[in-house]
C-alpha cells in the first residue's frame, strides 16, 4: 500500500492485469502471526499518511454487482458518477466492467481524491454543498452509497441528484433500514419508483 501511496504521488498511472496469477511458494506469505503484522502496518501506514487504507483500498462488489444489473451491456457509453468516492477504486473496478463510459465522482478530502485522479474525474469538496458541474440528465448511474447518513437534509440532496439523473438513469442508494421507509415515500411522492436489488441497495427510477 505504502509503495503504490509513492507511485501515485510521483505522477504515475497503475495498472491491474487481470490474467496475472500471483504464486506464493508453500503458502509462506504471512507466517503464523500474519494478522499481528498486518495490524502493525495498517497502524504504520495511518501514522505516514493519516488515513487508514482499509476503508478505502477495497471495491465494493455489491454496488459494483447492483451496477452491472442496471446496465447489463458491458460496450454501453453508460455515464456513472459516484458520490464520496475516495480514491476512486469502486469506479476503477466498474471501468474495467465498462471501457466505454465516461467515470466521474466527489469526495471531501483533497488528498485521497488526489491519488483517485486516474481511476476517474473525481472533485473535491462535499456534494451536498459543491456546485456540480453538469447539466440535468446527465448521469445513467449515480451511486449514492452512504452519504445520505452524513449530509444535513437528506431531501434537498436527492433532489439535487435526481436533476442530474437522467430519464432512464437510476440511482442507487445504500441505507440502513433505519431510514429506508422514510427516502421511499419521499421519493415516491416525487415521481419516482424504488427497487430494492438486496439487503443493502435500493434502485430509485423515474416513474416512466
Amino acid at each position: 500500500d505504502d509503495l503504490g501511496m509513492r507511485i501515485a504521488k510521483a505522477g504515475y498511472r497503475q495498472l491491474l492485469c487481470h490474467n496475472a496469477l500471483i504464486y506464493h511458494r508453500g503458502g509462506k506469505g504471512f507466517s503464523s502471526h500474519g494478522n499481528h503484522v498486518m495490524e502493525d502496518s495498517r497502524e504504520k501506514f495511518l501514522q505516514k499518511w493519516h488515513f487508514d487504507i482499509w476503508e478505502y483500498e477495497a471495491p465494493w462488489e455489491e454496488m459494483i454487482a447492483a451496477v452491472r444489473a442496471c446496465v447489463p451491456d458491458r460496450n454501453a457509453c453508460a455515464r456513472i458518477l459516484q458520490i464520496d468516492c475516495g480514491m476512486g477504486v469502486t469506479l476503477s473496478a466498474l471501468r474495467y466492467v465498462y471501457p466505454n463510459a465516461y467515470f466521474a465522482g466527489t469526495e471531501k478530502r483533497a488528498d485521497i481524491a488526489g491519488i483517485g485522479q486516474h481511476m476517474a474525474h473525481i472533485h473535491i469538496g462535499s456534494a451536498e454543498t459543491m456546485e456540480l458541474p453538469y447539466p440535468e440528465h446527465s448521469f445513467h448511474i449515480i451511486i449514492v452509497a452512504d452519504a445520505l447518513q452524513y449530509v444535513k437534509n437528506p431531501e434537498i440532496f436527492l433532489d439535487k441528484l435526481s436533476l442530474i439523473l437522467a430519464a432512464e438513469g437510476t440511482m442507487l442508494l445504500s441505507a440502513g433500514d433505519y431510514n429506508r421507509k422514510e427516502y421511499v415515500d419521499y421519493l415516491s411522492g416525487k415521481g419516482f419508483r424504488t427497487e430494492e436489488l438486496s439487503q443493502d441497495i435500493l434502485a430509485v427510477r423515474h416513474i416512466s
